[in-house]
Formats: C-alpha cells, sequence, structure tokens
C-alpha cells in the first residue's frame, strides 16, 4: 500500500494536543494553536548538553535594614538606590502634547 492509496499515513508522524486537540508535529514542546506546552520543564534540561549549560551566579542576599519596615509615623523614608544603567534614561524635550487636565485650563482664563 502507498501513500496515494493509503491518505491517512499523512497523520503519521503527527500528535494531538491533550488541551485543543490540534494536530502538531510529535516532539512539538508548545502547541501552535493553543500555546499549551506539552513537556515538562525537567524534560527540556536534560536535552541540554551539559557542556552547553550555562552556570547561574548565586544571589547574594544583603542584609536588610529594619529602618524599612518602621511604622513609626515620625520615622524618615529611607533613600533607596537602584544600580542600573542611568545612561539609558534621557529627558523628553520638544514636545508639544499638553497632558494638563481641562479643568485646570478653565480656572486661569476665568481669573
Amino acid at each position: 500500500m502507498t501513500d496515494v492509496e493509503d491518505p491517512l499515513r499523512a497523520f503519521d508522524n503527527l500528535a494531538y494536543c491533550p488541551s485543543c486537540s490540534a494536530l502538531a508535529t510529535k516532539g512539538s514542546p508548545r502547541c501552535l494553536e493553543c500555546g499549551a506546552f506539552h513537556m515538562r520543564i525537567i524534560d527540556a534540561e536534560e536535552r541540554i548538553p551539559v557542556e552547553n549549560r550555562e552556570v547561574i551566579a548565586p544571589i547574594v542576599e544583603e542584609p536588610k535594614d529594619p529602618g524599612f519596615y518602621s511604622i513609626d509615623p515620625r520615622g524618615e523614608i529611607p533613600e533607596e538606590h537602584f544600580e542600573g544603567d542611568e545612561d539609558a534614561i534621557t529627558d523628553w524635550e520638544g514636545a508639544s502634547i499638553d497632558f494638563a487636565i481641562g479643568d485646570d485650563d478653565d480656572d486661569s482664563e476665568t481669573s
């Protein structure tokens, strides 16, 4: 029997999604229709060879300042500093858009 004689052979290398029953090639990690993942994350880790895996550096946890958690109403708000690329932030200049609410404009015109 050839492929011409048996049209169902077109489904030999296909699997169905258990969530939406869409057909996809066997071994597809994710359904193209509903987006459901078909393989566990553990399986994905095993597929990456050991020599190609990236080593993740551990995150060093800094000691917390108890002042951040103070409920004293007279307490000062501590200044926080976040590490980031300040060069990536640029001021927005030269725009002609006014984001003011219309009520403020009406008050200034009547006075």
